[in-house]
């Protein structure tokens, strides 16, 4: 489940991530439920991280330290069963130097096992079950078949390449070689 950062300002942030309850500000007429809860066991992609602001990003540092988030309105803690994977295509490093991004979410989420195709900036590796994810979601949906089985050979290949592109990059290989029929023989 896509979202975009950019797109999303101070409140709304905050109703998009995590769920809102009826009441919690003005216009909020009804319970909304959050991309956290939405995304269910899923994963959860924050494109373009960086334009996150600093209050915010301390509340996902939060969600990936304890996996619970507080909805807008609520004192009850929900969980979040969910992957998150995070993309930017700034260089972090400077953004950390820059007090722009935290730094302590910077290296949480470089240092995590599950981290997808790594933050800009960085030379990461990619996550195999993103990838597969990603083989299975363009077989079902862009070509109506099922997902071919993965070979050694495609798995050792995407995990030796850098993936300067991040996330973005690996989708778009991925897509591609699924749609030429050439993913992963």
């Amino acid at each position: 489940m896509p979202v975009g950062c950019a797109n999303l300002t101070g409140t709304l942030i905050d109703s998009e991530l995590f769920r809102t309850r009826q009441g919690a500000f003005t216009g909020a007429d009804k319970d909304r439920i959050g991309r956290f809860e939405g995304v269910g066991r899923g994963t959860l992609l924050l494109d373009e991280i960086d334009s996150l602001p600093l209050e915010q990003q301390g509340k996902l540092l939060r969600v990936l330290e304890t996996r619970c988030f507080e909805p807008l309105g609520s004192h009850k803690q929900k969980r979040s069963e969910g992957r998150l994977v995070v993309a930017s295509n700034v260089d972090l490093n400077t953004k950390v130097r820059l007090g722009d991004f935290r730094e302590d979410l910077y290296y949480r989420a470089e240092r995590d096992a599950d981290r997808g195709a790594g933050l800009a900036g960085t030379a990461g590796r990619t996550s195999s079950p993103l990838a597969l994810d990603f083989v299975a979601d363009f077989a079902r949906n862009e070509c109506g078949r099922e997902p071919p089985p993965a070979t050694p050979e495609f798995l050792a290949c995407l995990e030796a390449y850098g993936w300067p592109g991040n996330l973005r990059e690996l989708k778009n290989i991925v897509q591609k070689c699924v749609i030429m029929g050439a993913a992963p023989r």
